[in-house]
């Protein structure tokens, strides 16, 4: 399987990147994240600390499960 999401300590480099292309974007740059529901308090503490412009949630799975897995 491909590695396809950052490891969480790669998270402070890519928050820093981000909030120096804010600067440079005032009002323009969010911030993409995956988002499982299961997971809101965790999310919420982590992104508090950030003054994103907005933030998009992208939701891998649903109750049926994973969106992107084919069915048999």
């Amino acid at each position: 399987m491909p590695h396809i999401a950052m490891d969480k300590s790669e998270f402070p480099v890519y928050i820093e990147e981000a909030l120096w292309l804010k600067e440079q974007y005032k009002n323009q740059i969010g911030v993409e994240s995956d988002f499982f529901s299961n997971q809101l308090d965790s999310y919420q503490q982590v992104y508090q600390r950030y003054l994103f412009d907005y933030i998009i949630r992208f939701v891998l799975f649903s109750g049926e499960g994973q969106l992107f897995q084919p069915s048999n």
